[in-house]
């Protein structure tokens, strides 16, 4: 601060400037916790709350949602002192990026850069900063900052930039080696420093050496290395960034990459329209000008050289900073947007810096404040965002209404509130915009069985299980409750059943009634929904079903068996006895006849063929003489007395005229199937027998035994 000259002044103005931002920041201080700011609160609350929990903190607990220790452990300090009063917490972030501010401030006067103030109050100003500061759980982004600035002003003093070239301090090199690794613990954005010393030494000398700048270097770039091949592990394996979703090819990373790197400078220099959750751009290869936007980096670069060596270390910098999420790795956050203003929080000053420097030649610095107070202005108003979960929603959704995830946890907290109308409606129109989101058919599904709509209810959880199987258990109870309140005990025992043997611990569905049927399908369920392309299971369920003449449910399981093994001759036949109990008689024969083009020696095939051809109320599928040819050959197969066979051969003779015959037949079969203790067969019998003495072929369709 040239104008600031008397420590006692310099104490005076860091005061101003900390309660200007506090009142900047006053709309969101007194705000509650919002997205995510619970996996680093409430929800660590059994590790705070344990015995060892700190030490588990830094141990890599499976709680921690990323590693980044030296924030959980602020944290951990935070809710042991304060538990869910969050005024200290914001308190804390925005002290922590006045931290960041007066630390940038130093730097940049001691790097003796023009305009050093004026880009330490750009930066404390900016609207894009609101996102880290305002958000609690972005504390880890002025803390790392903080940290970082603090090793390269001791760095500086090591290796003698601040004193012209002094002999290395031992003491300050290893006071920034230890900043700097506690920066990479608060958040692995720090990994900008080691790159960074080398930048500056080029820039203040022109060159570089081993001895005086790769060697004291190189430890930082070693730690740096180890702790973010770590957080890129854990963020890929254990955060998530994995999966149908993050899947790209190069020339789509590569025009994304583009058009991040494009986007940061833009809303830096004119920050309107910004957004918690920016909409999704969709770039494609295929259109030529999409591809300016990456193409024109190197353009940048060269014409930053031709400017000169600071400009062009500055926007280095900014990409090397912006590296990680532009595309080319997998992060997280890119599942909800493809850019956010916290990660322009280090990667800005790359910009913000030559920009104010080059301002800073050209105009009297008064000139500037109009500025500064117009952005302290739009950082107010952003700051209101975060007063609480429902402001944050509703705005980011009336700045982009296709924020499905803003949709989602809208929809969420007003079912929450009880207006579950409203939340369904906020729920379905984020499944309108991302249709592959099973976390929101099965929030969905639990808002439509409160409304009582039950049969909604099935359907938004039966789209959640084909989407994401990990949902099974809960989305099988969900279902099993609803078919209750539909009155099918059967059906509902399945799915209850099910989960169950998902989740054996829930105690809630202890004890089931016994029933063998519904047991044995709930087992295969669960194994289907564990394994889908279990064939055994599929194919036991779909014959379970068909005996309790639920083609339709049947159905996809069949398909799924012969889609994997079409040659499945049991499989097939079973999908013609589901056609056939659907009515569809033309392609129930079409398979049938399939089978015994494949095999045959099927006598059962042979029995439901001849059923159809004798029985069909479709005369387009009905063919008596072809039904007494196939039952005949199926007879002397067989071989001996067969009540099921006899059977269907006296329906074959009763499609061709010969009732006299067919009764005769029926009445023996009759007298062979009561003795064997088939009551539902004999019964069948009785009937038909009366239909061949009024001289009548059966025309009923009804299914054939099996």
């Amino acid at each position: 601060m040239k104008f600031v000259q008397k420590p006692w002044h310099r104490c005076i103005a860091a005061l101003f400037g900390l309660a200007a931002l506090l009142v900047v920041y006053g709309p969101a201080l007194n705000g509650g916790f919002v997205w995510d700011d619970d996996a680093w609160t409430s929800k660590l609350e059994p590790l705070f709350s344990a015995s060892g929990g700190l030490g588990r903190i830094w141990a890599n607990d499976p709680l921690l949602q990323q590693y980044y220790p030296l924030t959980a452990t602020t944290f951990w300090l935070d809710w042991h002192l304060w538990h869910e009063w969050t005024l200290p917490y914001h308190v804390e972030n925005v002290l922590l990026h006045g931290a960041c501010v007066v630390l940038l401030g130093v730097v940049l006067t001691r790097l003796k850069l023009p305009g050093a103030w004026l880009s330490a109050a750009v930066f404390a100003f900016h609207p894009m900063m609101v996102e880290s500061v305002a958000w609690i759980t972005e504390r880890k982004n002025a803390l790392s900052l903080a940290l970082t600035l603090g090793s390269l002003l001791a760095y500086g003093n090591a290796v003698g930039w601040w004193m012209d070239d002094k002999p290395l301090k031992p003491r300050s090199w290893w006071l920034a080696l230890v900043l700097c690794l506690a920066a990479l613990l608060a958040k692995i954005t720090a990994f900008v420093l080691p790159p960074a010393l080398l930048l500056l030494a080029w820039w203040k000398r022109g060159r570089l050496s081993w001895r005086q700048d790769g060697r004291p270097a190189l430890p930082f770039f070693i730690i740096t290395f180890g702790l973010g091949v770590l957080v890129w592990w854990l963020e890929t394996h254990h955060v998530g960034a994995e999966g149908r979703e993050f899947e790209a090819t190069l020339a789509d990373r590569t025009l994304s990459a583009g058009r991040a790197a494009w986007f940061y400078p833009w809303k830096l220099l004119w920050p309107a329209d910004l957004c918690f959750i920016y909409p999704d751009w969709r770039m494609v290869p295929a259109s030529w000008w999409h591809w300016v936007f990456p193409l024109s980096m190197p353009l940048a670069l060269f014409a930053a050289w031709k400017v000169g060596r600071g400009l062009f270390i500055a926007v280095v910098f900014y990409l090397a900073a912006l590296a990680p999420v532009l595309g080319f790795l997998n992060v997280y956050g890119a599942l909800y947007s493809p850019v956010w203003d916290h990660w322009a929080y280090v990667p800005a000053l790359g910009i913000l810096v030559p920009v104010c420097s080059w301002i800073a030649r050209k105009v009297p610095l008064r000139w500037c404040l109009p500025v500064l107070v117009f952005l302290a202005f739009l950082s107010w108003k952003q700051s209101a965002m975060y007063r609480g979960k429902e402001e944050l929603w509703v705005e980011t959704i009336a700045r982009n209404p296709k924020a499905w995830i803003a949709l989602t946890n809208h929809g969420l907290a007003l079912s929450v509130e009880g207006r579950l109308e409203e939340g369904a409606a906020f729920l379905r129109r984020a499944i309108e915009v991302r249709p592959h989101y099973p976390k929101a058919y099965g929030n969905l599904g639990g808002i439509l069985l409160r409304l009582g709509k039950h049969e909604e209810a099935i359907q938004a959880y039966q789209q959640a299980l084909r989407q994401d199987p990990s949902l099974a258990a809960l989305a099988r109870k969900n279902i099993g409750g609803a078919l209750l309140m539909l009155g099918k005990p059967q059906e509902a025992q399945e799915q209850l059943q099910a989960s169950l043997v998902l989740n054996p611990a829930d105690e809630e569905l202890r004890p089931l009634p016994e029933n063998e049927a519904a047991m044995t399908a709930g087992r295969f369920i669960a194994t289907l929904d564990r394994a889908p392309k279990n064939l055994e299971a599929a194919h036991g369920l779909a014959d379970l079903y068909l005996q309790q003449n639920r083609a339709r449910e049947a159905l996809p399981h069949l398909d799924e068996v012969l889609r994997q093994q079409p040659g499945h001759v049991l499989a097939r036949h079973n999908r013609a006895i589901a056609s056939f109990q659907l009515g569809q008689f033309a392609e129930a024969r079409r398979l049938y006849e399939e089978v015994l083009t494949r095999d045959p020696s099927q006598i059962g095939t042979m029995n439901n063929l001849a059923w159809l051809l004798a029985t069909c109320p479709d005369e387009t599928v009905r063919d008596g003489p072809k039904a007494l040819e196939l039952i005949q050959n199926a007879l002397r197969q067989a071989g001996g007395r067969h009540a099921v066979l006899e059977r269907t051969q006296a329906a074959a003779l009763a499609e061709v005229g010969r009732f006299n015959e067919a009764n005769t037949l029926a009445e023996a079969a009759f007298q062979l199937a009561a003795q064997s203790g088939n009551k539902a067969l004999a019964d069948s019998l009785r009937d038909q027998i009366m239909l061949y003495r009024s001289q009548k072929p059966v025309r009923e369709g009804a299914q054939p035994p099996r």
